[in-house]
């Protein structure tokens, strides 16, 4: 665990008052999170935005979009016993349902472009200070998040598999730029400044963290804008 003295998501000067343990990938996201290490230090603040709030959506999206067996009831079954945000969410997304054939149901996520975006800067910030040990500075670098989730992963699975014989995901963790903690859980994957969280194989977040120029602005908000356009329904 690195023993920083700066958030690096607010840059907030830290002391043992003000200053909570973090994992990068929450606990929530994992099937067994016992033994697992904190990353580094994060103001109270921040920490209990992301845990509080980001992360039990995140967790709880991933693992009820999952084909693991099981995982997707469990999912469902614990957001429904919470006193938060997640029961809610957990409602509506049930309550919108349709069916389609005999053996079909889609459900729309109650969750949104500006949540996703926020997530993925937070993760991108988490990141490049393991990564670095050092802050990311927003006014010198540009964060650009692209997100996937659910079909679209399902379809690019497919076509990989029909192509290389083999599971995408499954390569993945014989990378040697990529880190995971358990067989089925979330992956994170690092290479100079470009990121990618893998939340089981159903939920993947690409973040490249660039020099702050026009183009890199303008390829970040076309980024943003589909990201939006998809969740901000």
């Amino acid at each position: 665990m690195l023993q920083n003295k700066i958030c690096p998501y607010c840059l907030q000067p830290l002391t043992r008052i003000n200053r909570s343990r973090e994992h990068l990938i929450p606990k929530i996201a994992y099937t067994n999170s016992k033994g697992l290490e904190s990353d580094f230090f994060a103001c109270k603040d921040c920490n209990n935005r992301k845990k509080g709030y980001l992360d039990s959506l995140i967790g709880w999206y991933s693992k009820t979009l999952s084909n693991k067996k099981g995982l997707q009831k469990e999912a469902f079954e614990k957001a429904l016993e919470a006193n938060d945000h997640t029961r809610n969410r957990a409602i509506r997304t049930i309550q919108s349902g349709k069916r389609y054939g005999h053996n079909t149901i889609q459900l729309t996520y109650d969750i949104t472009g500006d949540e996703i975006i926020r997530y993925g800067e937070m993760l991108a910030k988490g990141a490049f200070f393991l990564h670095h040990k050092s802050p990311l500075l927003t006014r010198k670098s540009i964060i650009n998040i692209d997100f996937a989730a659910g079909e679209t992963l399902e379809f690019f699975q497919k076509k990989y598999h029909n192509t290389n014989g083999t599971y995408p995901f499954e390569d993945l963790k014989k990378n040697s730029l990529a880190h995971y903690k358990e067989d089925d859980g979330p992956i994170l994957w690092i290479k100079d400044d470009s990121y990618m969280f893998a939340f089981y194989n159903r939920v993947v977040f690409m973040i490249e963290v660039t020099k702050n120029t026009r183009w890199n602005r303008d390829k970040a908000k076309a980024s943003k804008t589909r990201i939006l356009k998809k969740f901000n329904v």
